[in-house]
């Protein structure tokens, strides 16, 4: 929320996200391997793109209309932070990951989220509406943000999951 005065009346603006443009900072992020830069800010002290920070929060503020609490686990990695899940996946520890590069985490987009039956449930019922889809058939957990569909699904959507090679 931020204060405007006018002469002596003080007003409150609640339009526009809860996300502040100036408290974006610059990160190096990746797509297909190549590099490029974006804008990342912090929610509950994870690291999120600027464009699907704004777009998780309303989402967020819709579930808890709801009594639903939405949380982010991971948000955006850096190469290192992508570097270091895909070593300890090869080695046979923790999750399936992508090669550092190529995780749709390194491109802003993608968050894994805390979620209990009724929170899934609800992300299932409305997480379009806000541009977020679950990518990842094998991970109930991984939802991306691809923006606001437009009377259409993406193309990319939860493909059947495949074993990945080690």
């Amino acid at each position: 929320m931020r204060a405007l005065v006018i002469g002596p009346i003080l007003c409150c603006l609640l339009a526009g996200p809860a996300v502040a443009d100036e408290h974006a900072r610059v990160a190096q992020g990746y797509r297909g391997g190549r590099p490029f830069t974006l804008s990342v800010v912090e929610i509950n002290g994870r690291d999120v793109e600027l464009s699907t920070a704004r777009a998780f929060q309303a989402m967020q503020r819709a579930a808890a209309g709801k009594g639903i609490t939405l949380r982010i686990r991971s948000g955006f990695r850096t190469q290192a932070r992508q570097t270091e899940l895909y070593r300890a996946w090869r080695r046979g520890a923790g999750h399936p990951a992508a090669r550092p590069g190529y995780s749709n985490h390194q491109a802003g987009r993608a968050l894994d989220l805390v979620l209990d039956p009724q929170a899934y449930a609800w992300l299932q019922a409305h997480a379009r509406a806000h541009g977020f889809y679950r990518t990842v058939r094998s991970e109930p957990w991984h939802w991306e943000y691809l923006g606001a569909s437009q009377g259409g699904a993406p193309e990319r959507l939860a493909r059947p999951s495949k074993p990945r090679q080690r």
